[in-house]
């Protein structure tokens, strides 16, 4: 099951339908994202189980409205007689007076905060989706409709919620990539454990993020340490083979004899090892010179 199933798998095992006006808002959302008009009636398409008894009950709840059930080519149809239909559209103030419809989020169907969150979790059941944060951070809402696309946009705006918005071949796309913004939508629209588990998710990547990063920066620091001493070590080993290691001074004899002896210990520890202490700039400084003299042989 993938993650977004398991999203709506919680929001429709939830004991409560809830307050009617909520009911509403949430079938607004269903009719609004998914639902299709054949001869006058609404035919709502989902391909989940639980999302078609949950379309069931709030149909139920909101209007005594007992829907027909079909299916065809692997989805549930939720089946919506014309009168039931028109008299839904015009409570939902879709269908007016002159029989032209308009699929727009009303005021009245968000009234409250409640009923707000209500229609925003309906939009996720009908049109939502999310990755699994395993593999990446998306959550997105897709619509055909331009204006209702904006509507939604603006709703989520309300709650402190900025999403981006893209149009994919014919559909309008809404969507948040920010780990703290899906975050927030999950908590918005009810889905408790599954903020749980994603927040969970992000965290254990996190950590790993950080040990990659740390390692990849031991491993470059561990490199650079290689290639600077076998730069020193050659050379010494050049100068050593010119018969000039006797000549050199004190301080530059000392340093080449200790990397000579200790190929592979970083320059930290050649420091502690010489007899006047230097930092290691200073012994940095030695190296250079041993270097600046191979190089003028």
């Amino acid at each position: 099951m993938s993650f977004a199933s398991e999203i709506k798998e919680e929001l429709c095992s939830r004991k409560s339908i809830g307050a009617k006006c909520c009911a509403c808002a949430e079938l607004a959302a269903f009719v609004l994202f998914s639902a299709r008009f054949e001869d006058g009636s609404l035919k709502i398409p989902t391909e989940n189980t639980s999302v078609a008894k949950q379309i069931i009950n709030l149909l139920k709840h909101a209007y005594a409205v007992k829907p027909e059930v079909s299916v065809k080519k692997n989805l549930l149809f939720i089946n919506i007689n014309q009168e039931s239909s028109s008299f839904i559209l015009k409570e939902l103030n879709i269908l007016r007076e002159d029989g032209t419809a308009e699929f727009r989020i009303y005021n009245g169907m968000i009234k409250n905060d409640c009923c707000a969150k209500s229609f925003v979790r309906g939009a996720f059941l009908s049109c939502g989706s999310m990755t699994s944060p395993e593999k990446d951070y998306h959550l997105e809402f897709v619509t055909h409709r331009k204006r209702l696309s904006g509507d939604l946009e603006v709703l989520l705006k309300k709650f402190g919620l900025v999403p981006k918005c893209v149009l994919r071949k014919s559909n309008y796309v809404i969507y948040f990539k920010a780990a703290d913004a899906i975050s927030d939508v999950l908590s918005l629209i009810g889905a408790v454990n599954s903020l749980m588990e994603f927040e969970n998710t992000v965290i254990i990547k996190d950590v790993k993020n950080n040990i990659n990063r740390r390692t990849n920066f031991e491993n470059a620091n561990m490199n650079k340490t290689a290639d600077a001493a076998a730069k020193q070590l050659a050379a010494i080993k050049k100068i050593k083979n010119a018969g000039m290691l006797d000549s050199l001074k004190p301080e530059l004899k000392e340093i080449a004899l200790l990397r000579l002896d200790n190929p592979e210990i970083p320059l930290s520890e050649i420091c502690g090892l010489l007899t006047d202490k230097v930092s290691k700039s200073g012994a940095n400084h030695r190296f250079r010179k041993l270097i600046s003299i191979a190089e003028g042989l």
